[in-house]
């Protein structure tokens, strides 16, 4: 089953998005947020975006969280702070 098709089964409307300037193979193998072919001018960037409408009607909870989470993901995986744009609704 897909990502999509679980979501939707268990009645969750959003789906979570992971977007790439590379192609990405989510089946086979490891999945690694690091270019598996850098070169000396490869560069990493990382836009982590929170948004949980507070006050608003469709409010979610822990989208921060989740930013704040990847961000340490990030991080361990090499990542330095000026690689990374956070953006929140606070």
């Amino acid at each position: 089953d897909s990502m999509r098709s679980i979501l939707k089964e268990k009645g969750f409307e959003q789906i979570p998005q992971l977007s790439s300037s590379r192609k990405l193979d989510l089946q086979h193998g490891n999945f690694s947020v690091m270019n598996p072919e850098p070169t000396e001018s490869s560069k990493r960037r990382a836009v982590l975006i929170g948004i949980n409408y507070v006050g608003q009607r469709g409010e979610l909870r822990g989208c921060h969280n989740d930013v704040i989470s990847m961000k340490m993901y990030l991080e361990k995986q090499g990542f330095q702070e000026d690689e990374m744009r956070v953006l929140m609704d606070d």
